[in-house]
């Protein structure tokens, strides 16, 4: 029989007979049992000693690796917590004590994570267990939603975010990561900062490039009533067509600089039609991240705001810079009119006045036509003194009287005055009247001085021919049409927009000093009316005279005065 203690190799227990056939001294059988039980404990015992450094070995170095992971744990600032698939702690690091408010002398391990805290969102207070149960059964996370909070065992709650990833290897679930932080600070700053955003219209975004998309903070679509359909987005698309025509062009040139890495930082200023039927304008402040490996287009983000209210008050300020550099101005065309204006008649006052006074030896007839020349000039120097006060008190703020006033009378009053003090050779003056009279409630003094003052401007014009004054009833339009009409000399195209000018004159030689136009345009305005002209050079000018008339007011008119008149 062959022994051997290296490979253990026994020779068949058959070849014993062996022994006997050749007559070998006999040796008792329990001696060959007792050899090969201690041989076969030498090998047991050499292996179970080998299997004993290898699992010393195994187990110093998962002791080193769990304390190195421990210690990569809990100098996380983010909370970590694992469960097992009954929802038992495996682990929690310092992080998730500290959030929890939980003793750090005590060890939670084994414990069940519902009786130290749980993660619930706005409406659903089982929010945490369906997301352990959504990945029992696969590899997968999930990150905290936007509204989810937690609530520890002293009740305590705090907004939360973080991720839940399952614990799965060679298809078998061994439980959950819980991954977790306080952002109460982090809700309260960004509140603070979206609140005095919103009450300055500005809004943050970001541009993606993958989506075509741009996304904004959700009070912008609030504020400004704009369609969100819950993704807080809005198309490429849909915003290019928002933008106002004459500035798309600058919009798209300066995006594609921007995707070409030519421009970092931009601000520009567009019209957009984002809601509503207006355009307002916006200014957006640009800024772009760097393109990363994994794509090769520029990620835009920047702020937003509404600018409408400043381009509102610039324009504002523009008018009133140009109306005070107009002013100016127009303070100097005054004074120049005015020294012209005025001297005029006084020079004629003054030497007719002289002749009659000096001459003896003038004839009646002579000194009646002297009188006349001075009493003509007298009444255009009063004329000219009463409308600069007329466009002082109008500036000033005057108050208008109101009373029930008979155009028809009113009409004929003007126009028998003006034949009165004025001499009418070549120009025939006509009325045009209802037969049916009508009876507005205005001021009749500055109705008066409005008609007067388009009369005045028709003769200036008319070295003969016809002057037509009348008036007539709009009844859709609930108005009264007062209208003054010559075949003089007209107006060209050119100078029609500016005959309502202060001091503008079409013609310098003619009489007058530019004010009687203003002055009846500014009256209408303050009676609640509009004044409108038609002219065709050499062929006549109209002026509409449009003030605002109720026919059953005008009843109930009458009635209350006790007039005839309808």
């Amino acid at each position: 029989m062959i022994l051997s203690c290296d490979n253990v190799a026994l020779t068949p227990l058959l070849q014993i007979n062996d022994l006997w056939t050749h007559r070998l001294p006999v040796v008792p059988c329990f001696i060959v049992i007792g050899l090969f039980v201690f041989l076969f404990s030498l090998m047991m015992i050499r292996l179970y000693r080998k299997e004993s450094y290898n699992k010393d070995i195994v187990q110093k170095k998962l002791e080193k690796e769990q304390k190195e992971l421990d210690i990569t744990i809990n100098s996380l600032k983010e909370g970590v917590v694992s469960v097992d698939v009954k929802g038992n702690i495996l682990s929690i690091n310092s992080a998730a004590i500290c959030f929890l408010r939980l003793d750090k002398k005590k060890s939670y391990i084994g414990t069940s994570i519902w009786s130290l805290f749980d993660i619930q969102e706005k409406g659903n207070p089982f929010y945490l267990k369906e997301q352990i149960h959504a990945f029992s059964n696969s590899l997968g996370n999930q990150t905290l939603s936007d509204t989810a909070y937690v609530i520890t065992k002293n009740k305590n709650t705090f907004s939360v975010a973080g991720s839940i990833s399952s614990l799965y290897y060679n298809g078998r679930s061994y439980g959950s990561v819980i991954t977790f932080h306080d952002t109460t600070d982090e809700f309260t700053q960004k509140e603070f900062l979206a609140l005095s955003m919103i009450s300055g219209d500005v809004f943050a975004w970001h541009y993606n490039p993958g989506q075509n998309a741009l996304f904004f903070d959700p009070s912008f679509f609030e504020a400004f009533h704009i369609d969100d359909d819950g993704t807080h987005a809005i198309k490429g698309d849909r915003f290019l067509n928002a933008i106002h025509p004459d500035d798309l062009d600058d919009w798209l040139n300066m995006t594609r600089d921007v995707f070409h890495g030519k421009i970092k930082k931009i601000t520009k200023q567009v019209r957009m039609m984002l809601s509503g039927s207006a355009y307002q304008w916006w200014e957006y402040r640009l800024a772009v991240l760097p393109k990363s490996h994994k794509g090769s287009k520029y990620k835009l983000i920047g702020i937003c705001m509404s600018i409408e209210q400043f381009k509102k008050t610039e324009e504002e300020l523009i008018r009133l810079r140009d109306e005070a550099e107009k002013s100016d101005q127009m303070k100097g065309v005054f004074l120049a009119n005015m020294s012209h204006e005025v001297r005029t008649p006084l020079n004629a006052i003054v030497g007719f006045s002289s002749l009659l006074i000096d001459s003896q030896d003038l004839s009646l007839d002579i000194q009646v036509e002297f009188m006349d020349i001075v009493n003509e000039n007298c009444r255009l120097l009063l004329k000219l003194i009463n409308e600069i006060l007329d466009i002082s008190r109008i500036e000033s703020g005057i108050t208008f009287t109101y009373e029930v006033v008979n155009l028809n009378t009113l009409i004929e009053e003007i126009i028998l005055q003006v034949m009165i003090e004025q001499q009418i050779d070549k120009v025939e003056l006509v009325c045009k009247l209802p037969d049916e009279p009508l009876s507005i409630v205005t001021d009749p003094f500055r109705l008066k001085q409005v008609l007067g003052n388009l009369i005045d401007n028709a003769l200036k014009f008319t070295q003969k021919g016809t002057i037509c004054m009348g008036y007539s009833y709009k009844k859709t339009e609930k108005e009264v049409v007062l209208f003054v009409e010559d075949d003089g000399m007209g107006i060209s195209a050119q100078e029609l927009p500016k005959i309502f000018e202060r001091f503008y004159k079409s013609d310098n030689f003619t009489q007058g000093g530019g004010l009687g136009l203003p002055i009846a345009e500014e009256i209408v305005k303050r009676l609640n009316g509009r004044i409108h002209v038609e002219s065709e050079l050499g062929k006549g000018t109209c002026f509409f005279v449009y003030l605002p008339w109720d026919k059953e007011e005008g009843l109930k008119i009458k009635e209350e005065s006790g007039t005839n008149e309808t």
